[in-house]
């Protein structure tokens, strides 16, 4: 209980440092505070953004894009990655154009996915699915190869119908792999997300971004990365708290991909 606890003050204080630096040494003149205003500063023009409604609304549509978007990564890509990792016809048809497509940056299929959906967050939806559902394709495929063959032998040899050993075997083996993937995944969700919107966007955080820095209000920009890190934190330690439920039993290695 102790550890837990000392680690969580380190990182506070270690926040509070850095925080008090930045703060001074923009008062002081040491940085530009045109540049890089105070946080101060940052947190006057969040606290403004969400009383007036700019950035809860925008937050709201970012949301909403990056959350179907990786429902839809997960709810196709576990299914898929079972199916190759376990159909070798298939996994030796499509797995080398997954190879293939996986290392490709998600923003050069912007343009591409744009031409068919349109500005519209069918677009953003779209990005967030391939940038996730991809990896989470490859790493379900990894992790059913990866499985003992003896645990399905064992379960098919005591009589288990094949529901069962992909239910009860299967999926438990794999889990705590897939729930890593989605650790990674998420957050690269949330990075293609906000470059598509902004890229092409009229609405959404990225949005905020592009249009605080074309009227030069550096504050702003600052304010919508910090609204940018705690969706991301908040995401991260939703997908742990999710993964330590479904997994448990595997808290050890998680714990041990995730520090």
């Amino acid at each position: 209980m102790r550890r837990p606890l000392i680690r969580i003050s380190s990182q506070i204080t270690a926040l509070l440092l850095l925080l008090a630096c930045w703060e001074i040494s923009s008062r002081s003149g040491l940085l530009n505070s045109r540049l890089v205003p105070p946080p101060t500063r940052v947190m006057d023009s969040l606290w403004v953004g969400l009383r007036d409604g700019v950035f809860l609304d925008d937050t709201t549509i970012s949301l909403r894009r990056l959350l179907i978007g990786l429902g839809v990564a997960v709810s196709v890509g576990v299914p898929t990655g079972l199916l190759f990792g376990r159909i070798r016809p298939l996994r030796s048809a499509f797995y080398p154009l997954l190879k293939f497509v996986f290392p490709i940056p998600v923003a050069a299929l912007i343009p591409v996915v744009l031409v068919i959906t349109g500005i519209r967050d069918l677009l953003y939806v779209s990005i967030v699915a391939l940038a996730t559902g991809i990896p989470m394709i490859i790493a379900t495929v990894d992790a059913v190869r990866q499985t003992d063959p003896i645990l399905l032998e064992t379960g098919a040899t005591l009589g288990a119908p094949r529901v069962s050993l992909f239910s009860r075997i299967l999926i438990p083996a794999i889990l705590p792999r897939i729930v890593h993937a989605s650790y990674v995944s998420f957050a690269i969700g949330l990075i293609v997300l906000i470059t598509a919107e902004i890229l092409v966007s009229t609405r959404g955080l990225g949005h905020i971004l592009v249009l605080a820095q074309r009227q030069y209000r550096v504050a702003d920009m600052f304010a919508g990365i910090v609204v940018i890190g705690v969706i991301g934190m908040t995401l991260s330690a939703v997908v742990r708290a999710l993964g330590k439920r479904l997994a448990g039993w595997e808290e050890v290695y998680l714990a041990k991909e995730w520090t």
